[in-house]
């Protein structure tokens, strides 16, 4: 029984294969390796969705991987076989004035459509898709999509392990959050790259080097497949902690410590 157990184990193992790479940095800085990584959090969820067969008079929308602000990001869906043919707009419900037209489109003969969308605010918004003459939209089925911002990310962690944080946790190499040199502590961030998608908190403030607006703790970094300076989707998906932990930096973190970030 023994034998047969780790013959399972090694079977699965081969099966699992090396994990995902991660896409080519865009402006690579020169920052060190990072070490060995550690298994990626369960928190890492592919962005992907499946296609749900629609109701008759109900087109619905597949949400769109990796939408970036200011760039154009097909939206593709699905409408009844019976309403093929017909118009299909896709609406994107904007949080400060309520649904809007994105794109207009007639769906095909196999009842699939597409769109082409820009959006024009980051964070999480709601897409639906409304036939022409429909009786009403406010039924209509919604696709959630975060929408991101470009933005240049470093990472940081080994000479820093142990120390206190910014919003007061100690960090560790297993500590998954980001740092920001101004969101208050607590802050719930998405984080899209190479197809990965993490939502990790601001837990410390910088960048102070590279340009970089964020940077990344070691396990954040690890879990994206990161290991220099890189561009990356973020968007802010929620507010803090009414509450937040001490947003002081603490004074034992050297003036140098930018040397130390990757």
């Amino acid at each position: 029984m023994r034998r047969r157990i780790a013959s399972s184990c090694a079977v699965l193992a081969l099966a699992a294969g090396p994990g995902p790479t991660a896409a080519a940095a865009e402006d690579d800085a020169g920052g060190s390796a990072a070490p060995a990584p550690a298994p990626s959090p369960t928190a890492v969820i592919p962005a992907t969705g499946g296609a749900v067969m629609p109701a008759p008079g109900q087109p619905v929308v597949q949400p769109p991987a990796g939408a970036m602000l200011r760039r154009i990001v097909r939206v593709r869906g699905l409408v009844a076989p019976g309403d093929a043919g017909r118009e299909v707009t896709v609406e994107v419900d904007d949080a400060t004035t309520g649904w809007r037209r994105a794109a207009s489109t007639h769906a095909r003969a196999d009842g699939s459509f597409s769109v082409r969308w820009r959006p024009r605010a980051p964070g999480r918004r709601q897409l639906r898709a409304v036939l022409e003459g429909a009786d009403a939209a406010e039924g209509a089925a919604t696709t959630p999509v975060t929408v991101y911002r470009r933005d240049k990310a470093t990472w940081y962690g080994p000479g820093f392990f142990g120390r206190r944080t910014a919003c007061g946790q100690t960090l560790a190499p297993e500590t998954l959050g980001v740092a920001h040199k101004t969101l208050p502590c607590g802050t719930p961030v998405e984080l899209f790259y190479a197809g990965r998608v993490l939502a990790v908190e601001v837990i410390d403030r910088g960048p102070y080097a590279n340009g970089a607006t964020w940077d990344l703790s070691q396990a954040t970094a690890q879990a994206l497949g990161i290991d220099g300076t890189v561009f990356l989707g973020a968007a802010v998906v929620g507010a803090a902690p009414a509450d937040p932990a001490d947003d002081t930096p603490p004074e034992e973190y050297p003036s140098g410590q930018a040397a130390a970030r990757r």
